[in-house]
């Protein structure tokens, strides 16, 4: 390529408008949304870093020109990979966080479970006392 920039503006620009306007409504329904803390902090500042990220990658695609900006291109260039590798950080403590949710909402499913069963054997038990200490005079009739 001789001069330009890689991409034209008017092709990069709407699309980069389209994606932030998308990441600020999802920003906001995340904020409205009732999640655990954890995963609304985790997804909003996700939701943040593209918002800074996207506009950094539609200048390096369609504003600077690499032969006669070439520092301005490289920073942009290199600021834009370290906010996508950060990210991908941040996604994946997002699944690692909502693999130890799971797990912890299994666990309370699990004990939930074990209780009831014991309180079933139990009533079941103490419906077989009552029956056994009953006279005849004493038990329902059909």
């Amino acid at each position: 390529m001789i001069g330009g920039a890689l991409l034209p503006a008017w092709g990069v620009l709407p699309v980069c408008a389209l994606l932030m306007l998308v990441v600020a409504g999802h920003i906001e329904v995340t904020r409205a949304a009732t999640r655990p803390e954890s995963r609304r902090r985790i997804r909003i500042a996700n939701g943040w870093v593209m918002l800074v990220t996207l506009p950094l990658l539609a200048s390096g695609f369609s504003l600077l020109d690499p032969d006669t900006q070439r520092r301005t291109f490289v920073l942009v260039w290199a600021a834009s990979v370290w906010l996508l590798g950060v990210a991908l950080l941040l996604a994946v403590a997002d699944v690692l966080n909502t693999v130890r949710i799971t797990r912890k909402d299994r666990e309370e499913l699990r004990r939930g479970f074990e209780s009831m069963t014991r309180d079933i054997a139990r009533l079941r038990q103490e419906g077989r006392h009552n029956q056994e200490g009953r006279t005849a005079d004493d038990r329902p009739s059909a």
